[in-house]
């Protein structure tokens, strides 16, 4: 410590020097900073990419299962299409072969009355 009366002189050239330093360890501390900085907005960026393809490959499978579901649907509508037409045919073919079924019924009903007829007439000439 100096003594009352005494003074320490600094020259220009020792202030410039300090001041140097000074600023060099600012810088220092600031190229840390700013690579603190650039670090973590990378992360933060990175996190939001790693989200947005996830939320883009969930929707994209969504999409995929959904035209999935279309063409199943597609293929059952036509699957439908043709049993109705399948359908649609067996019933021709039912009121064909019941209207059939009805002409021969009236055929033996005839025959029947024609052999009851015919019974009748023997038992009369006997």
């Amino acid at each position: 410590m100096p003594k009352k009366g005494e003074e320490d002189f600094v020259t220009l050239s020792t202030v410039h020097e300090l001041l140097e330093q000074q600023k060099s360890f600012y810088k220092d501390l600031l190229d840390q900073q700013e690579k603190s900085y650039k670090s973590c907005l990378q992360v933060f960026v990175d996190s939001i990419f790693a989200s947005m393809e996830s939320v883009v490959k969930d929707v994209s499978n969504k999409f995929k299962d959904i035209q999935d579901l279309k063409a199943s649907l597609q293929f059952s509508q036509a699957d439908l299409d043709d049993l109705q037409t399948s359908k649609t045919c067996s019933m021709e073919k039912i009121q064909v072969i019941t209207d059939s079924l009805a002409d021969c019924q009236t055929s033996i009903n005839n025959l029947f009355g024609k052999t009851d007829w015919i019974i009748s007439q023997e038992e009369i000439i006997c």
